[in-house]
């Protein structure tokens, strides 16, 4: 919208020589050579869809039962324009933040495409989710899609974070160079303190940290055990060892530590 301003005095004065007219400057449209794409008009559309899950098919109708004729095709232009041109600023500011805490959560979930170019709809693709923990002062949560489940995708995102990652057990985490804590351990830490016989909270980040150095020396002692048990006396092929030493040495881990939290809640405490 441009604002002018007239001079309506200027006519009434037979001296003045011309009519004065003032133009404001045009605001660069948010969408170039778009129309009637205002910004506030496509922040409607854009929060719409995703914090309302309204489809852009029932925008187009409903803005045609308003009166005002925008196809479906041109809704979606929008929303891809603002992402590209806009949205990935906000969201690579927000992935500086997020990659300069210490303590990080990451997940990944299926998610359906249709009609993704080389792909057909019912092959998994995954929306990676990465997010501050709860301690943190700016609380940030990225949302990053990819058409597979491959390690790469959450080491090339990480790249430059050094702190603890809190993942599930999915082994493509391994790969990361980086100090993993498996989510596991959050859940049997939480299972274990809570409850009204005690006042711990999880925020207490310093015993957390205690925490996941224990179970880790624990878990790193148990798998050398039981690695040595495999190969000294029952002998199998190598990948096979590992493999039973892994899936051994995590839950006895689990376990020792769920047992003895009373213990180390009370060397904290005293």
């Amino acid at each position: 919208m441009q604002v002018i301003y007239d001079c309506s005095e200027c006519d009434k004065d037979p001296e003045a020589e011309k009519r004065i007219i003032i133009k404001a400057e045009v605001p660069a449209p948010v969408i170039p050579n778009s129309g009637i794409a205002s910004p506030s008009l496509v922040a409607y559309i854009v929060s719409k869809k995703y914090m309302l899950a309204l489809p852009l098919n029932r925008q187009a109708e409903e803005f045609k039962r308003l009166g005002i004729e925008i196809p479906k095709q041109n809704l979606a232009n929008w929303v891809i324009c603002v992402a590209k041109a806009w949205l990935t600023i906000i969201w690579v500011m927000l992935k500086d933040e997020l990659l300069s805490n210490e303590i990080l959560h990451a997940d990944e979930s299926t998610h359906q495409v249709i009609k993704e170019k080389g792909r057909t709809a019912k092959q998994k693709s995954y929306m990676w989710a990465y997010f501050t923990g709860r301690d943190s002062p700016r609380q940030v949560a990225i949302f990053e899609y990819q058409a597979t489940r491959a390690k790469e995708h959450p080491k090339t995102f990480l790249e430059g974070f050094k702190g603890m990652l809190h993942v599930d057990a999915y082994a493509g985490y391994l790969k990361i160079e980086m100090f993993i804590i498996f989510l596991t351990l959050s859940i049997y830490c939480y299972k274990a303190f809570e409850g009204p016989q005690n006042n711990f909270m999880l925020g207490d980040i310093g015993y957390f940290y205690e925490l996941f150095y224990i179970f880790t020396f624990i878990n790193i002692l148990l798998f050398i055990i039981i690695d040595f048990i495999n190969n000294k006396f029952i002998k199998p092929k190598r990948n096979i060892s590992i493999l039973i030493s892994f899936l051994f040495s995590v839950p006895i881990g689990y376990i020792i530590l769920y047992l003895l939290w009373p213990i180390f809640i009370n060397i904290y405490i005293n």
